[in-house]
């Protein structure tokens, strides 16, 4: 894949839908990359993003488990779109928050990969998930709303 440099890729790659793929501290369980979709970008240049999981078990249990909406979990299918490689899910349960010039510092270090871009139906649905889930703080709900 093409390396584009820093300031094209904050300005061109980091918009809704678009999916990356990078090392998360914050995914304490595991210390292999994830895939996550930007689901939008603050005026206060932060980043919201999801992760996936191919664990889909776990988290249907999870879900079950703490009495979640079904609906904060989005199933998404590989496409030559998405650049995902199995069947995967969005958990939106958990929201992750990365300035732009953070993911632009993983992104020129070789550290962050443009993998694809989400269908816009899919998209909606995380953002339904979102907004349905009740572990999601109200303020990044407003916020993601205005998409």
């Amino acid at each position: 894949m093409i390396q584009f440099s820093g300031d094209f890729f904050v300005q061109h790659a980091l918009t809704p839908g678009t999916i990356l793929y990078f090392h998360n501290d914050s995914i304490i369980h595991s210390p292999l990359p994830h895939y996550h979709v930007i689901v939008k970008v603050t005026d206060k240049e932060i980043v919201l993003l999801a992760s996936t999981t191919s664990r889909l078990e776990n988290k249907i249990r999870y879900i079950a488990v703490k009495k979640l909406p079904m609906s904060t979990l989005v199933f998404i299918n590989p496409d030559t779109d998405n650049g995902l490689t199995v069947e995967s899910a969005v958990n939106c349960n958990e929201i992750f928050q990365y300035s732009k010039e953070n993911l632009k510092t993983l992104y020129t270090s070789g550290d962050l990969k443009i993998k694809g871009q989400l269908q816009e139906a899919y998209l909606e649905q995380i953002i339904q998930g979102l907004i349905d889930s009740p572990l999601i703080e109200k303020e990044i709900k407003i916020q993601i709303k205005g998409i």
